[in-house]
């Protein structure tokens, strides 16, 4: 997996965002029972706010990462 995401390390324009995307998909693909932000943030030993800034607040190069712009 840590190939794979290396693959988008550049799509992000601080250095901490590539290790926050590992976690964050490493929660999604885990067997917890509850796939929300607080017990993926708990698993990983980091407190949830830093997940939910990542998701929320962060730039992310979505165009390089491949995703596609919403038509207006």
């Amino acid at each position: 997996m840590d190939r794979y995401l290396g693959k988008f390390r550049h799509c992000f324009g601080r250095r901490e965002l590539p290790e926050r995307m590992r976690i964050y998909v490493t929660g999604q693909l885990s067997d917890l029972q509850r796939k929300s932000i607080e017990p993926m943030a708990d698993a990983a030993g980091i407190p949830p706010r830093t997940l939910q800034q990542f998701l929320s607040r962060h730039l992310r190069d979505e165009a390089a990462m491949g995703i596609p712009r919403p038509a207006h």
